[in-house]
C-alpha cells in the first residue's frame, strides 16, 4: 500500500509539473486502459490462456506476445490519431503507457514479495510480469520513433 501511495504521489507531481490537466489525464486513461485490456484479450485469443502454462513453449509465447502487442498497438495508434490528432500528445501518451507498464513490472516483486508464500496469488497477476517486458519492448520502440519524429519536426 505504501508503494502504491508513493507511486500515486509521484504521478501527481509529474502531472502538475508537466501542466497536464485532469481532462488530459482522463483522456490518457481512457486510451491506455482499453489498449492494455485489448492486448491481453488478443493474447488470449491467440494463445488460449492468460496463465503460467502459456509460457511453456518459449518461442510460441514470445511470438504470441509480440503479435498481440503489435496488432493492438497499431489499432491504438490509429485510434489516438483519430481522437486526439496531435503528434506531441501521441508521443507523450505512448511514453506514459510504456512507463506505466514498466513501473508495474518493476513493482511486482514488492507487491507479491520476492519469495511468494501461501496463498499464492491468482495466475493472472503472476503472468503479467512475464508478458509485460515484451509489451514494453515493442511499445518502447514505437515510443522512441514517435519521440524522434516530434523532435525532428521541432528542430527543423
Amino acid at each position: 500500500v505504501l508503494v502504491l501511495g508513493a507511486l500515486a504521489a509521484l504521478t501527481t507531481v509529474v502531472l502538475r509539473r508537466r501542466r497536464i490537466g485532469w481532462r488530459r489525464a482522463v483522456g490518457f486513461l481512457l486510451w491506455a486502459t482499453p489498449t492494455l485490456a485489448a492486448t491481453l484479450a488478443f493474447y488470449v485469443a491467440v494463445s488460449g490462456s492468460l496463465d503460467l502454462t502459456a509460457i511453456n513453449g518459449r518461442w510460441r509465447f514470445i511470438g504470441a506476445s509480440t503479435t498481440a502487442s503489435l496488432a493492438v498497438g497499431g489499432a491504438a495508434f490509429l485510434l489516438h490519431k483519430l481522437v486526439f490528432a496531435e503528434r506531441l500528445r501521441l508521443a507523450e501518451d505512448w511514453f506514459g503507457l510504456v512507463l506505466g507498464v514498466a513501473s508495474f513490472t518493476l513493482l511486482e516483486p514488492f507487491v507479491h514479495g520476492w519469495r511468494m508464500g501461501v496463498p499464492v496469488p491468482d495466475p493472472m497477476p503472476l503472468f503479467l510480469p512475464l508478458f509485460a517486458p515484451i509489451f514494453v519492448a515493442v511499445h518502447a520502440l514505437v515510443s522512441c520513433a514517435l519521440c524522434l519524429r516530434v523532435w525532428r519536426e521541432k528542430s527543423f
